[in-house]
């Protein structure tokens, strides 16, 4: 066997080994309730971030979008304009069809289109005003992407009532790979622009974080006579995300790096009020790493529900049981 055909067969094993796994339907109902959440955050003020008499006007704001193809608000107020008397109603409108197809997506009716047209409009909302971009706005697009064509119809309607099939083992292998990649360049390629400036490595840019509006959702001045602990924080950031693509793929460090990557988007979360972008890089994470603990909760789950339900019947019988034949003694 020539050099060719070894690659060839260590990338067919890498790539397409099946694999039956039911992390596709954890990471569309994740993916829907976070977009669901995030619908439900911006619905308020929707009109003062994307509407005409906001404090960032969209016709100004839309002047950025170089390109005529990509999707804007200003499509739908061509369209739809005339129907309503004010933009904050059309907006809002627009929200409502968004949370309808999202909805749709986390039942799985419909599942590759709601998905597709979740994307259109999620696209259309965040283009429409760059100037509050995030990461959770651009991972946020990437896992709606990623459901337009990933086997994401597990435990869906579109199984149970149009008796769709489910997708093979291989391309299920194939698409958890493919997430598997890209979080390995986005924490590398983000641990490496931490590394080469100093702001990380002397515990300034963790300071910032945490002390900084509106970021600052506790009070965290009270440790500025302990700069070390945010040298320690920094290092420990720059390091897990560098050597983030080497140890997931070892068995013995995988759980424990990917534990400890939930753990600091937690944090982030929790102390910095980004929640949005915590929960969907958790979400992410967990599809691509911890698929056999995710089956192995879910198997067990499944169990329980199972046990309390039997136990549930039974007591439903023995204390229906008497009654029942009174009635039947009464009737005869």
């Amino acid at each position: 066997m020539n050099i060719i055909s070894k690659i060839n067969k260590i990338l067919d094993h890498f790539l397409f080994k099946p694999i039956q796994t039911n992390v596709f339907a954890f990471f569309r109902i994740a993916v829907s309730i976070h977009c669901i959440i995030f619908i439900l955050s911006i619905y308020a003020e929707m009109h003062q971030f994307f509407g005409l008499s906001g404090f960032s006007n969209r016709e100004v704001t839309e002047t950025f979008i170089r390109l005529k193809f990509i999707p804007r608000l200003s499509w739908f107020n061509d369209i739809l304009g005339g129907l309503f008397s004010s933009d904050t109603q059309m907006l809002h409108f627009v929200l409502l069809i968004h949370l309808l197809f999202i909805i749709t997506m986390l039942f799985g009716l419909f599942t590759r289109l709601s998905a597709l047209i979740t994307l259109f409009i999620h696209l259309c909302i965040i283009q429409s005003n760059a100037f509050f971009l995030y990461g959770m706005d651009y991972f946020t697009t990437i896992s709606l992407f990623f459901c337009t064509f990933m086997p994401v119809t597990d435990f869906s309607l579109d199984e149970f009532l149009l008796k769709r099939k489910t997708s093979s083992p291989e391309f299920k292998r194939f698409c958890i790979r493919f997430i598997q990649i890209q979080m390995c360049f986005i924490y590398f390629f983000g641990g490496f622009h931490k590394a080469i400036g100093i702001n990380w490595w002397n515990g300034e840019s963790m300071w910032k974080a945490l002390t900084r509006p509106p970021f600052n959702n506790f009070d965290f001045s009270f440790m500025a006579q302990y700069p070390k602990i945010f040298m320690l924080m920094g290092w420990a950031t720059v390091v897990h995300e560098i050597l983030y693509p080497f140890m997931v793929f070892t068995r013995f460090f995988r759980k424990y790096w990917i534990l400890a990557i939930i753990t600091m988007h937690l944090c982030i979360g929790i102390f910095m009020g980004l929640y949005l972008f915590a929960s969907i890089m958790i979400i992410l994470n967990i599809t691509a790493f911890l698929s056999k603990e995710l089956d192995t909760v879910s198997c067990s789950s499944k169990l329980f529900a199972a046990s309390v339900f039997h136990k549930i019947k039974q007591l439903y019988y023995l204390h229906l049981k008497f009654p029942f034949r009174i009635f039947k003694h009464i009737k005869n």
